[in-house]
């Protein structure tokens, strides 16, 4: 089985074609994102010895993969921003199809700069923990291109987030209804990831 497995759209429900389209299966930022952070915590609650040693390789396992498989370079500035995309294909290419309601979560081609703000925390966390590759460095900087895109693209000038989900450009997603509904959320993953 590929690691991690992909996930398949739910049922039509109420006449309602699946999420997708029917489009077959593809996968997202989000499981991998939360698998990560609970490796993370598992690591730090666990005593030193054999199984937090499996547990550190599996975390090392997984920032690698999400370092090399799903970090976008941003077109024109990969050097110092850089997205995750919500949905990926099977391969983990970001998906290309059209923005809808039914397709936000699945097929459409969304970044996701909150998931980018928490995955720029839980990559410098593991670096600060001895958990990324030996050579160091290369996960805080990843995570500060992360943080860059977020910041250009996805807070106001009161350093709040305004957009969950924005266009692999960074523009807002056009008839979004939830555009500007995640206004008061502060940018606390950023300073955390910034305090390590």
């Amino acid at each position: 089985m590929p690691w991690p497995p992909a996930r398949r759209p739910p049922p039509a429900t109420a006449g309602r074609p699946p999420d997708g389209g029917g489009a077959g299966t593809t996968r997202s930022i989000d499981p991998l994102t939360h698998y990560f952070e609970a490796l993370l915590g598992w690591y730090d609650a666990l005593p030193p010895g054999g199984e937090r040693a499996a547990v550190a390789a599996e975390a090392t396992r997984a920032s690698t993969f999400i370092v090399n498989q799903t970090v976008v370079g941003e077109a024109g500035d990969a050097a110092a921003s850089a997205y995750v995309a919500y949905n990926y294909d099977t391969d983990w290419t970001p998906t290309a199809g059209a923005y809808s309601r039914g397709t936000q979560w699945t097929t459409a081609a969304t970044a996701t700069p909150p998931h980018g703000m928490e995955l720029a925390f839980l990559l410098s966390r593991a670096e600060q923990r001895g958990l990324a590759p030996p050579g160091g460095g290369r996960w805080v900087a990843t995570a500060y291109r992360l943080i860059r895109y977020a910041e250009k693209y996805a807070f106001d000038a009161r350093g709040w987030l305004r957009y969950e989900v924005t266009t692999y450009g960074g523009a807002p997603l056009a008839g979004n209804p939830d555009n500007d509904v995640r206004g008061r959320e502060s940018r606390t993953s950023i300073e955390k990831a910034r305090i390590y």
